[in-house]
């Protein structure tokens, strides 16, 4: 009955804060024109981060009358949110918004204890020890991933689809865990209700930056919590791939800029999903493709038992997913050296 509860004021909440800041966009300037980066039609709503936001806020408190964990995590994470608002008016520096971002983090390893102090029989070592290092690696995976899910969110239904999938299956295996469910259930309404709206054409909205680091933000703690307090039948270290393409993408498109001599920090179309688009792929394939690749490779790393296997297949699956986007960026003429 609770979970239904749940399920009923999710939806709800999120459907009136999406018409009504539909409403006020333009107002609020949360619009994305078409440039040459961006190759959308019409002007559409970036006020998908406010609405599960404040959606995930408003449904967790109507449930539990009461300041819950994500409540916590949603304070702490305020201040990446407001600096990618920010950003989705008017672009900022990356070198604040990183500082932003380590600041969120540092926030939820430091009081709230979202720490992984080991991991798992990695490549030459049965088990290694963080130790006094356990802080900064937490608070970078964090940022890894408010950055991953940053970098996929330039498609519709991308970013919100591979945090769907991610939470979906966390959800399945740690059904009998309340303290879990209640965690990752009003995100996860939120993003559904989310993408509905982002693959309409009537009603479509994005995310903005303040949404895809918003769901990177809680991705990176959620993976955390499962790690350390999980028994998923596998190497607990496994739920750093809970959503490969993402992962893969970053590195990948990081490796490009520097082979073509492009900087690090400035946007372009290097990313999987645009190259895709640039060599004539329709949106829904797109979409369609990545996903299953997504969901293959997960398989695929799901049977291995041992994190040193899960590292060496993951390695191998980066070396060629570079290689691939090299080979077909190529294809593309604004990708070649020099230009």
């Amino acid at each position: 009955m609770k979970i239904f509860l749940q399920l009923i004021s999710g939806v709800s909440i999120s459907i009136f804060l999406i018409f009504f800041l539909r409403k006020h966009a333009k107002f609020i300037k949360l619009i994305d024109n078409p440039c040459a980066r961006k190759k959308h039609t019409g002007n559409i709503p970036t006020i998908g981060g406010i609405s599960i936001y404040f959606s995930v806020i408003f449904s967790s408190f109507f449930i539990t009358n009461s300041i819950t964990e994500i409540h916590y995590l949603l304070l702490f994470f305020l201040p990446v949110f407001i600096i990618s608002l920010i950003d989705d008016i008017k672009p900022q520096n990356w070198i604040v918004r990183i500082a932003f971002q380590f600041f969120s983090a540092f926030l939820v390893v430091r009081f709230l204890g979202y720490e992984i102090t080991t991991l798992d029989n990695i490549i030459f070592f049965e088990k290694i020890d963080l130790g006094v290092f356990s802080q900064l690696f937490s608070i970078l995976l964090i940022m890894f991933m408010v950055n991953a899910f940053n970098f996929i969110d330039g498609h519709d239904g991308l970013s919100s689809s591979f945090f769907i999938f991610a939470l979906i299956f966390l959800t399945i295996n740690n059904l009998h865990i309340e303290y879990f469910t209640n965690l990752i259930l009003s995100p996860l309404i939120a993003t559904l209700v989310f993408l509905y709206f982002n693959l309409s054409n009537r009603y479509k909205i994005f995310l903005g930056d303040s949404g895809s680091s918003l769901l990177g933000f809680l991705f990176g703690c959620l993976i955390i919590t499962a790690h350390n307090d999980f028994d998923l039948g596998i190497s607990s270290s496994f739920t750093l791939f809970l959503a490969p393409i993402p992962v893969l993408d970053l590195i990948s498109v990081l490796v490009l800029r520097l082979y073509y001599g492009k900087s690090l920090f400035q946007a372009d179309r290097l990313h999987v999903h645009l190259i895709m688009k640039d060599l004539g792929f329709l949106n829904f394939q797109i979409l369609l493709f990545l996903l299953i690749i997504n969901f293959l490779i997960f398989a695929i790393i799901m049977q291995f038992k041992s994190f040193t296997h899960i590292s060496y297949a993951f390695i191998i699956i980066q070396v060629i997913y570079i290689i691939t986007l090299i080979k077909l960026s190529k294809k593309v003429t604004v990708y070649e050296k020099g230009n």
